[in-house]
């Protein structure tokens, strides 16, 4: 965040360190303001300033770093983005909105009457209504332990200066500083000043210029004419945070130079000065002191460097917006952006044509007559493309998908109907505006050329197609699975801005020149458009043996876009079909696929792809290895935001799959935050399945509380885009139900559990088998609360569901039956509970062998019967076998590990055998004395190791002092 100066005059609002500095004694704002022209060019006696200003305030120490300022209002610090005299500004997480912004801190206390918090109130309200994309957002004003602080949006971005140091191309220059110009416009029009306009407060991020650090801000006179408050005000005073007294002098308008009033006029001036540095490397007046330049001021303008790339017409706008007198400058800041984007060169070309046409005319005016009188000489160039809508998407194909959705009878059909033909509506009228304005291009504007035209309008073409292949497979029937994913499909059209990036068209190869080839290639474009409607319509069978279909017919074509196309859409049916290791062999051939074909965007989600599938198939350390090659290939495809959510959600896939949720929680927060700014927090393609991966991280690291907010921001998505009804709404309520028990709250949990089993009965049937998993979940509710009686009503339908699903070698009857078992034993029914625990058992012996992690949970329950009924021996064995599975599958360290080492504690007590207790549960208090372990387990652990210690008099001290300890754990649990 930058800074600059106040410059007050009578009537403006003086810098607040000055305030702070010379109230009471004397000085009229006039004055102040002559004292900072001085203060600019002498460090001395800035110097003093400050320390007068300091011995105002009491000798206030800074404010804390990051470190230990861990909240401003409901804003959590992440970290500290700069510091100067009078401010700190922090990246925060507004836990509110769960979004990531920047806070402003003044350093200095101030005390607001009730009338100033009226006006601050007012004012933040007016400041918030400048929603502009180039302008940096502000969020919220108040007030935090007696200290101002400003909320404002977060730019993952660099300054001006820095990202002009990259070399960009000119026209991309060109673009971000007119950006930077149409922002500050709409600052003025909004009654603005900036008064502080220079590199290090215009911010670029993802090629847009946002005008940042509002800091001098103060209210003049609006474009429209609109005074100026009377009085300064507690906005500007709240504001004025960043450090030193006086801006920069080198980009400061003469005017402000002189203690004059900052005006409209003098931002422009500034806004010159810097898009001349960054355009010509230098700035146009020599001169750093404010001396320096008043004698710079007197001559004219340094001429601009020579420059081959820098338009010559662009030195002529930017001499009249560098005039000395303000009256000589650019009516307005909006005159100086329409002027930088009025390319006299191509208003040329335009007139050209236009005198062309008209000789045209002259030589046939009788057949311009014929024309007129036809009708014909008016119709616009670039019209009637909706008419190339018809037959792929129109009313009557519409109402054709309504009633194929109707006839489904799924409950949530006609809702999801309306949905998605809204979705498609749009997507309809976007293409042909990009149409239209592919044509304009060239047959109005001129701004193209006719071949470049061509390209936009072939990529255009396969839209279209993409658009009638989709229509096409959600109205060939009425299965549930299609309706189900109708929308996320619908979303899933390739975007139509791609089609207006001319560079990556013109690097692609283009369709065979062989009219017979070429034939044949466009034939498979549309087969792979219907394969990719199945594909995102989980269409994964039929879709697969099309796709290898396409893949055999392309190779002898030789055209690489369409085998690399086709490969690549092979590979990932192969994975939804379920057989990831083909997937990934096909994957392998299609990245080299891609590099022939020259599209580094497929090659790049390809790499992304194979990431994730390599993370199914448990080769997560092959899938680590292959970052630093997947990242060089989303660098060269130009780093598109959604190649890069896929890589990161994939790598946090991949640490999960290691049982590594710290490594995953950064790469899925990434993820999250540039889907944010990319597609928007509402945007359901990618953000409702990173939510609930990054809901699942945190439940795994503890963070049961954040989890459930998580999955509530899910939740609200799906059911904006999905509809309250849909049962893909039913994963992330249970999900909700599942953190809330998770912190105890069951009873909280559970509405979220009955909602998803009311939604999977009324859209699945009261005998699915997600619905039995509804059920299981609910009953494990009551079970942990300790009310068998209303638990088993639960558990019994599960289990019968199940039984009617897949029978003896269905994993969710085994995990049904365990709960069940649990029931029975709480309540001493010890031959229910053993039959229950023992068929679990070998459920999963039979699904998942001998050594399987599931059989854990069944051993440690047959061992907690054993011990129940005395046979103490055979819980032992019970637990060292769930003790040695543990050990293999999960580590020495994790929590099942310790319930296995408590259970042998307890039985080798019960036999008397005192130092194997001893060692079993020294190791289990080891683990469960990690942060976040249930208190219960804990106090269980440290009452086996006291009874152990006991028979040894040397260590009764210890044991008394675990045992006071685990009565307290075993209260604080209500146990």
């Amino acid at each position: 965040m930058g800074a600059g100066g106040s410059n007050a005059v009578e009537g403006e609002c003086p810098d607040p360190a000055l305030i702070a500095t010379f109230a009471g004694r004397g000085l009229t704002p006039a004055a102040a303001a002559r004292v900072e022209v001085h203060l600019a060019e002498c460090d001395d006696c800035r110097t003093l300033v400050f320390a007068l200003a300091s011995a105002d305030s009491g000798g206030a120490a800074p404010v804390a770093a990051s470190s230990e300022l861990r909240h401003v209002g409901r804003f959590r610090v992440i970290d500290t983005l700069g510091q100067g005299a009078m401010g700190v500004v922090y990246r925060a997480r507004d836990v509110d909105l769960d979004r990531v912004v920047a806070v402003k801190v003044s350093r200095r206390h101030s005390k607001l009457d009730v009338g100033g918090e009226d006006r601050l109130r007012r004012e933040a309200q007016a400041l918030a209504r400048l929603v502009h994309p180039n302008v940096v957002s502000i969020h919220e004003i108040g007030q935090h332990e007696g200290r101002a602080y400003v909320a404002m949006e977060y730019v993952d971005g660099v300054a001006l200066d820095a990202w002009v140091r990259e070399r960009p191309p000119v026209a991309k220059l060109l673009g971000v500083l007119v950006g930077a110009a149409r922002g500050i416009a709409a600052a003025h029009a909004a009654g603005l000043v900036h008064r502080d306009v220079k590199p290090s407060n215009i911010f670029v991020a993802h090629g847009v210029a946002k005008i940042g650090d509002f800091g001098l801000v103060r209210f003049g006179p609006s474009e429209n004419g609109e005074a100026a408050p009377a009085q300064c005000s507690d906005l500007e005073m709240t504001l004025s945070v960043t450090g030193s007294i006086v801006g920069t002098p080198a980009y400061m308008a003469p005017e402000q130079l002189r203690g004059e009033v900052a005006t409209q006029a003098s931002d422009q001036f500034s806004f010159c000065v810097t898009m001349f540095e960054a355009l010509y490397g230098r700035r146009p007046f020599a001169g750093n002191t404010i001396r320096e330049l008043r004698t710079a001021f007197e001559g004219a303008v340094a001429g601009p460097a020579s420059s081959a790339t820098v338009p010559p017409w662009i030195a002529n706008v930017l001499a009249r917006g560098l005039s000395v007198a303000p009256a000589n400058r650019w009516p307005s800041m909006t005159a100086l952006a329409d002027a930088l984007e009025d390319d006299p060169a191509a208003a040329r070309r335009r007139r050209q044509r236009q005198i062309a046409v008209g000789g045209v005319l002259t030589l046939f005016a009788g057949v311009a007559v014929v024309a007129v009188m036809r009708g014909r000489a008016s119709t616009p160039p670039c019209a009637d493309f909706d008419a190339k809508l018809a037959g792929v998407w129109d009313a009557t194909r519409s109402q054709h998908l309504r009633e194929t959705f109707a006839a489904s009878a799924l409950p949530y059909a006609t809702d999801t109907f309306g949905r998605v033909a809204a979705q498609l509506d749009g997507y309809g009228r976007g293409w042909v505006s990009a149409r239209v304005d592919a044509c304009e291009a060239t047959r109005v504007r001129g701004d193209q050329s006719e071949a470049q035209m061509e390209l936009r309008m072939a990529c255009l073409d396969r839209r279209l197609i993409d658009l009638g292949a989709l229509v096409g497979v959600l109205s060939a029937g009425t299965s549930a699975q299609v309706i189900d994913n109708a929308m996320t499909a619908a979303q899933a059209l390739a975007p139509l801005a791609d089609c207006a990036n001319l560079p990556a068209l013109m690097a692609g190869i283009q369709l065979p020149a062989d009219a017979s080839v070429r034939t044949s290639v466009v034939a498979l474009q549309r087969r792979l458009a219907t394969v990719t409607a199945m594909y995102e319509t989980g269409q994964y069978t039929t879709g697969l043996a099309e796709a290898r279909a396409v893949v055999t017919a392309s190779e002898p074509l030789h055209f690489a876009p369409v085998l690399a196309e086709a490969l690549h859409l092979r590979a990932r049916l192969e994975d939804g079909s379920g057989d990831p290791a083909a997937a990934a062999s096909t994957y392998e051939t299609a990245i080299p696929a891609a590099g022939d074909a020259r599209d580094d965007v497929r090659a790049a989600q390809i790499w992304a792809d194979l990431v994730h599938v390599l993370g199914l198939l448990g080769r997560t350390d092959d899938a680590l290895k292959l970052r630093p090659a997947a990242e060089a290939a989303f660098k060269r495809a130009g780093s598109p935001p959604a190649v890069e959510i896929k890589l990161l959600t994939s790598y946090g896939d991949v640490y999960m799959a290691q049982g590594k949720p710290a490594d995953a929680l950064p790469q899925y927060e990434r993820a999250l935050a540039i889907n944010d700014k990319a597609l928007g927090p509402t945007d359901h393609r990618f953000a409702s399945s990173i939510l609930n991966n990054l809901g699942i991280a945190q439940q795994q690291q503890g963070g049961f509380a954040e989890s459930v907010q998580t999955y509530r921001r899910a939740l609200a998505i799906d059911e904006a885009v999905l509809g309250p009804d849909h049962p893909q709404l039913a994963m992330v309520l249970v999900n909700i139900g599942v953190g809330m028990a998770s912190q105890g709250d069951y009873d909280g949990g559970r509405p979220y559990d009955l909602r998803a089993l009311a939604i999977l009965e009324k859209s699945l049937g009261p005998e699915h088998p997600s619905v039995g998993a509804a059920l299981d979940n609910i009953g494990a509710g009551y079970l942990s609360q300790g009310r068998y009686d209303e638990a088993r009503p639960y558990q019994l339908r599960a289990i019968a569901i199940f039984e009617k699903a897949d029978g003896e070698t269905n994993p969710d009857l085994a995990g049904a039956l365990a709960n069940l078992g649990i029931a029975y034993l709480a309540q001493d029914q010890y031959v229910e509970a053993r039959r229950a625990a023992q068929r679990s058992l070998a459920i999963y012996e039979k699904v998942g062998g001998a050594d399987h992690p599931t059989l854990a949970a069944p051993l440690l329950l047959i061992g907690a019967i054993d011990a129940a009924e005395g046979h103490h021996d055979a819980g032992v064995a019970a637990y060292r076998r769930a003790l040695a599975i543990s050990e293999k599958a999960l580590g020495p360290d994790h929590p099942d590990v310790a319930s296995a080492l408590t259970g042998i504690a307890q039985e080798s007590l019960a036999l008397g055998r005192f130092p194997a207790a001893r060692a079993a549960a020294e190791r289990a208090l080891v683990i469960r004395s990690q942060p976040d372990m249930p208190a219960f387990e804990l106090a269980e652990t440290r009452f086996a190791l006291a009874r152990a210690l006991w028979s040894d008099p040397a260590g009764r001290k210890r044991a008394r002092t675990l045992a006071d300890q685990a009565r307290a754990g075993f209260v604080a649990s209500d146990e």
